[in-house]
């Protein structure tokens, strides 16, 4: 990422996972932080840095949930793309994939079209439409993935409505203490509902509780079918639902709008 306008600032979030230096130990000087992170850094002890660039990704506009636009510089090269990947995590994702899909040898005239025909795969931005909303499942599994979740979804200007589910089964992660590190204070004076539901809904509640979210905004529910119900209900006309599920609770939510008829089977082509 070589876009200083696209997340000026320079503080790290509390989910960031390499603060210090890999050779002496001193906390890194950022000029940018984009995600997690990432970003343009250096060591003021020993000079460590960022690497040169191979590949980079400039000129980001982002669509947020409905995807992003930008131009992948490469070795002399510029190659427009456009995706409806969601957020700014799947601008890394995708600059990676072409990155290392041009060292193969993959043409560009190829690259590009194949990057905006790619559909999310199963709870990974997929947008579905229950009851007249568009819906979009967007599954975050550890802290700074969950912020980047936010971020995209927060985007929209309207009162956020959200089915947070968060499940402690062993491919979630059986300790969810993972959860204060989750800058749920981002939802403060941006939620108008948040429906708490799976295993750990009621610590998801305290977390949210603690974040300052406001008296009435947090509901729990323990059937995920009902969750959704509640949260479906609050919506403005055409306003969008926002799930935000663990992996387990995905597959239980999918499961659920699979045998309803409202969805196909994620195996199913």
């Amino acid at each position: 990422m070589d876009d200083p306008d696209l997340r000026p600032g320079a503080v790290l979030e509390h989910a960031a996972d390499a603060r210090y230096c890999y050779r002496c130990g001193v906390p890194y000087v950022y000029r940018t932080v984009t995600l997690g992170h990432l970003g343009d850094y250096r060591c003021p002890r020993c000079g460590v840095a960022r690497p040169a660039l191979e590949a980079a990704a400039r000129a980001v506009r982002l669509a947020w949930v409905e995807g992003s636009s930008f131009t992948l510089a490469s070795g002399g090269m510029a190659l427009a793309l456009r995706t409806v990947l969601p957020g700014l995590y799947n601008v890394y994702n995708i600059t990676a994939a072409v990155a290392t899909a041009l060292w193969a040898g993959v043409p560009p005239e190829v690259v590009a079209p194949t990057v905006a025909a790619f559909a999310p795969a199963f709870g990974r931005g997929e947008r579905l439409h229950l009851d007249g909303h568009p819906v979009h499942l967007l599954l975050a599994k550890n802290p700074a993935g969950f912020n980047e979740v936010l971020r995209t979804v927060l985007a929209d200007a309207r009162p956020l409505v959200a089915v947070i589910a968060i499940n402690d089964l062993l491919a979630d992660g059986q300790d969810i203490s993972w959860l204060w590190d989750v800058d749920f204070e981002l939802l403060r004076e941006a939620a108008r509902l948040v429906v708490a539901t799976g295993r750990r809904r009621e610590d998801l509640a305290v977390r949210l509780k603690y974040a300052g979210l406001a008296p009435g905004t947090v509901v729990v529910e323990a059937d995920e079918g009902r969750a959704l119900a509640r949260g479906l209900a609050a919506l403005d006309p055409g306003q969008p639902l926002y799930v935000i599920p663990t992996y387990t609770a995905l597959l239980r939510l999918r499961g659920l709008l699979t045998r309803r008829g409202l969805v196909r089977g994620f195996w199913e082509a």
